[in-house]
């Protein structure tokens, strides 16, 4: 009777084991990942030729100013 008494205990020892297992802690659910994003670009921007253009004009401008050249000096004869 005393082997009967141990084997059920261990039996149910076993099964109590294997029912806790996986620990006490919830399931982990993953939540699914979106999408990406795609940001296009507002159409009010300044195209990027604009700018190169304008500095070569101001360049251009500044260059082709006539400063006189001459000296002060030139004029008083």
């Amino acid at each position: 009777m005393n082997i009967k008494m141990i084997s059920t205990a261990a039996i149910v020892a076993f099964a109590a084991s294997s029912v806790n297992a996986g620990g006490l802690m919830g399931a982990i659910v993953e939540e699914p990942v979106a999408p990406p994003v795609i940001v296009e670009e507002e159409d009010g921007s300044i195209p990027g030729w604009v700018i190169p253009v304008a500095i070569l004009a101001a360049l251009l401008a500044a260059s082709s100013s006539d400063s006189g050249g001459g000296s002060e000096d030139d004029s008083d004869n």
